[in-house]
């Protein structure tokens, strides 16, 4: 999948395009953040914004939502995981969700417009539409390297007789993309506004959590996984990584 235009460098069309990593949205929840953004634009330095921080918290919420369900509930779907497992996974997911809803209560309170027009304008970057395929995505940039190893594995799991032999690899290069991802939605975010020092130090242990648990699940469950439906599951991989222009 690719989100792609085309840019003008003097009388020749070019498009240079960099890497990114992103699930999609359902139309409404694009829709709602899109909204929320619009809103937080119009809104003046001096009017309240407890609301508008409330309706942005909202919105965050949809699209961690919207991640869980690209990031562990369709992946399930398409690679069913044997029930003891997959209760064990739940339950795991569940504590990963609640320690996230807190981080993102933490985060929106107290913002001022400035603050949250800052997030506004980053958020926007995240959010696209796909005009062929008419779908949309959050997605984050990765670096070069790393689109093209993931690139590489996904090809090897996908020709391999025998994928589950990478196993090591498999499993190193999706913590790797946990790290990123955490990144590109706490660490980046957090940077841009004033956290007192006792609320980022609880976020902070929370989100550090998040990423141990997700990396241990991700660690538990792929181990378990068939040589078919690690190909299965590297289709659905694959179509996470897009090329976005500059």
């Amino acid at each position: 999948m690719s989100l792609r235009m085309t840019v003008m460098s003097g009388t020749a069309n070019t498009v240079k395009t960099s890497p990114h990593w992103g699930f999609e949205l359902k139309q409404a929840t694009y829709d709602e953040a899109c909204r929320v953004l619009e809103n937080i634009r119009k809104a003046g330095a001096h009017e309240p914004v407890d609301q508008l921080a409330r309706e942005a918290g909202q919105a965050v919420t949809l699209l961690t939502e919207a991640g869980f369900q690209g990031y562990y509930h369709r992946p399930t779907e398409i690679v069913p995981l044997p029930a003891m497992a997959k209760k064990t996974a739940d339950t795991g997911i569940r504590g990963i969700e609640k320690a996230i809803g807190f981080v993102i209560g933490q985060f929106f309170k107290k913002r001022t417009a400035d603050e949250l027009a800052q997030l506004a304008d980053y958020l926007e970057t995240m959010l696209h539409h796909n005009y062929e395929a008419k779908s949309h995505h959050l997605v984050f940039p990765i670096s070069d390297d790393l689109h093209e190893r993931a690139l590489t594995l996904i090809s090897k799991v996908q020709n391999d007789p025998h994928p589950r032999a990478s196993l090591d690899l498999i499993v190193a290069t999706l913590s790797e993309l946990v790290t990123e991802s955490i990144d590109a939605y706490y660490l980046q975010p957090t940077a841009m506004v004033s956290i007192g020092s006792i609320t980022r130090k609880t976020a902070d242990m929370s989100v550090k959590g998040v990423g141990s648990g997700v990396r241990g699940l991700i660690d538990k469950l792929v181990r378990q996984l068939t040589d078919e439906q690690l190909k299965a599951l590297s289709y659905y991989l694959e179509s996470m990584i897009h090329d976005r222009s500059l």
